[in-house]
């Protein structure tokens, strides 16, 4: 019975920990849910560095990409990375590209459950529709002073599948999407962290070419 309670006693504050990374649970309604919406309403485009990294168990060693990222309304996304490669991803209004090694692949994203929920995800952040989000998920809101965070826990059980969680990092002052990672169910994850980011700048429609 000690055991079985100091077990209960030692996962209470080990989730305790998780969550003071995050800062302190929150309303969203209170605060978060306005300033987000405010924000979003006026961005049209979004230009920015990105960095990649994807964990998996197959590999030793962290899968790391650089380049930029651009986004233009009402649901298109590009990202070019780095490198003599030219690897790059684009989704334009349900449909998705790779180009990996100077191979393009492209498919309907509403087939892939987990590059619909990137591409849904991302817009929902751009557009501050925080009740896409909420939407067949258990979802949870954490502010740390500088940034807000949201934990997301999809409960769809095709996403859930694919994808464990999902955690969304704002910076508090400009209301950006600064980092987003989205955790597989056997543990491996692909995070993408933005930077020098530009809203409403001029964006070639051409990069959102399929």
């Amino acid at each position: 019975m000690k055991t079985l309670l100091a077990f209960i006693l030692s996962a209470v504050a080990c989730l305790n920990a998780a969550a003071q990374d995050y800062g302190k649970a929150i309303d969203p309604h209170a605060e978060f849910e306005s300033r987000l919406a405010e924000s979003s309403a006026n961005v049209s485009t979004i230009k920015s560095r990105v960095h990649m990294e994807k964990k998996t168990a197959m590999l030793a060693d962290m899968i790391t990409a650089d380049g930029m990222f651009y986004y233009s309304r009402p649901n298109r996304i590009c990202m070019n990375y780095d490198g003599r490669r030219a690897d790059k991803m684009i989704i334009n209004n349900g449909t998705l590209k790779y180009v990996t090694n100077g191979k393009a692949t492209t498919l309907d994203s509403r087939r892939n459950p987990v590059m619909k929920q990137v591409n849904d995800m991302i817009s929902a952040c751009m557009t501050g529709n925080i009740a896409f989000w909420e939407h067949d998920s258990e979802t949870v809101y954490y502010d740390d002073n500088t940034r807000y965070t949201v934990v997301i826990t999809p409960l769809n059980p095709r996403t859930k599948r694919y994808i464990k969680s999902i955690i969304l990092r704002f910076d508090k002052k400009s209301m950006n999407l600064e980092d987003m990672k989205m955790v597989e169910r056997n543990g491996d994850y692909t995070r993408y962290s933005y930077s020098d980011q530009q809203v409403n700048v001029p964006v070639d429609p051409a990069l959102f070419d399929i």
